[in-house]
């Protein structure tokens, strides 16, 4: 396959190592699909990128302890996951689980539409059952809904208020009481630098 698939690929979605590990040694792998109306979706270029990656991650990482794998599907079409269906997925799956030394630890899939889950359901048949528990998904405005659910609670907060004649101790706080609490006490509007 010719170069010029990396700037194909790069223009239809994009996947990086984020540059920290966790605080359990993970390193984490954003991937997620653009919304370009246009693209021409490429199963076998994005495997081929997602392997080079790992390829890159082998000869300038040292050992860690597994990958946590952050997969964004908010501009994931139909059409993409019946390509999914695929024996180069199955054999890119297949080398990641196999001939890679890291170990993937979890994957999430955020806004996932209902789709995308049986897509996602189906790619699960193709990699072992150890890792296909670890696969997550989560719905497409699943927190938005359940921030909605709170609607009243969070209206109710913006009456609460302290009944401050009910305090025991009515004193100003110190200034280093206040500036431990609170940070550096006053506002910066009118900085002046000599």
């Amino acid at each position: 396959m010719p170069l010029y698939w990396t700037s194909f690929v790069t223009g239809v979605s994009i996947a990086f190592p984020l540059p920290e590990l966790t605080a359990s040694g993970c390193r984490v792998t954003f991937h997620k699909v653009l919304n370009d109306e246009n693209c021409l979706f490429d199963v076998r270029c994005i495997v081929k990128y997602l392997l080079m990656l790992g390829d890159i991650r082998l000869l300038e990482e040292g050992p860690i302890s597994g990958d946590i794998v952050i997969f964004d599907a908010v501009h994931a079409k139909a059409s993409m996951v019946s390509k999914l269906i695929n024996p180069i997925v199955k054999k890119g799956i297949m080398c990641s689980q196999n001939a890679f030394p890291q170990r993937l630890k979890e994957v999430h899939v955020i806004n996932v539409s209902s789709y995308l889950d049986s897509g996602i359901n189906i790619i699960k048949m193709f990699v072992k059952p150890k890792i296909k528990d670890r696969v997550r998904n989560y719905k497409k405005n699943e927190w938005y809904k359940k921030l909605e659910s709170y609607r009243s609670y969070f209206e109710d907060q913006e009456n609460v208020c302290s009944n401050e004649p009910k305090r025991i101790n009515k004193a100003e706080p110190t200034p280093t009481e206040y500036e431990e609490l609170f940070g550096t006490k006053g506002s910066f509007s009118k900085l002046s630098i000599d």
